[in-house]
């Protein structure tokens, strides 16, 4: 059985790597376990392959991304543009997080401009609930995964908050680009979009913002902002 320490949950093949990639990368480096669960393979992406070829395409780049990071692969098929928001995902998700047993999940911020990312987001909440109750009977144990934490994306500006700030390494951002460089859509073949350049620069911004070389940020439910202490010293 495969125990992962962090689970990176994302709408479409991709969109794990290429929002949380670096974090991942950093655990990786740090020792740790990682997973990836791709919702859809985001097969309708591709302006001049159809849709059946663009997903075994990203079939092919999702696992060798995933070997490239070292990471356990999860992909749930459903289809691209199309996610739903109901129970039959969110159990399908909930049995992911029993299956790896992450401590750590991260997965998309709640407003995009991306439907599926937005219904990705809403899923995962529930699943998460969903994997840590004993009377959910399925094949796999419960698991309630301690923390939850929502990246950092492009699409998923609107509202985002940097609450979370993890500093990363030079090594760290060197593995995540040889994992997201396993997509064509992140090495400039599908669209004009500098995937791999905005991100890498991003963390640099966000380096520079908290007084370290390279870090990423990431958002937080309401719940985890309210912390008990003894003391404020």
């Amino acid at each position: 059985m495969f125990k992962a320490d962090v689970l990176s949950i994302g709408a479409h093949a991709g969109d794990a790597e290429i929002a949380s990639g670096i974090a991942l990368a950093n655990a990786v480096n740090s020792g740790k376990k990682v997973a990836i669960c791709h919702l859809t393979l985001g097969e309708k992406g591709h302006p001049n392959m159809s849709p059946q070829k663009y997903a075994e395409l990203k079939h092919e780049e999702a696992a060798a991304a995933a070997e490239t990071l070292g990471a356990q692969l999860y992909i749930l098929g459903y289809l691209d543009g199309e996610l739903p928001e109901n129970d039959d995902v969110k159990k399908a998700i909930a049995d992911v997080i029993r299956d790896c047993k992450p401590d750590v999940i991260i997965t998309h911020h709640a407003k995009s401009i991306h439907k599926d990312h937005a219904i990705c987001h809403r899923n995962v909440l529930d699943a998460i609930f969903y994997a840590a109750l004993k009377s959910f009977v399925t094949d796999r144990e419960p698991h309630f995964a301690r923390h939850l934490y929502f990246a950092e994306n492009w699409e998923d500006k609107e509202g985002f908050i940097p609450e979370i700030i993890l500093e990363v390494t030079n090594a760290d951002i060197e593995l995540w680009k040889r994992t997201a460089q396993c997509y064509s859509l992140f090495r400039g073949e599908v669209v004009n979009f500098p995937y791999i350049e905005y991100y890498e620069k991003l963390a640099r911004l966000r380096g520079i913002e908290n007084y370290v070389p390279y870090a990423v940020t990431f958002a937080v439910p309401p719940a985890a902002r309210k912390r008990r202490v003894t003391s404020l010293l």
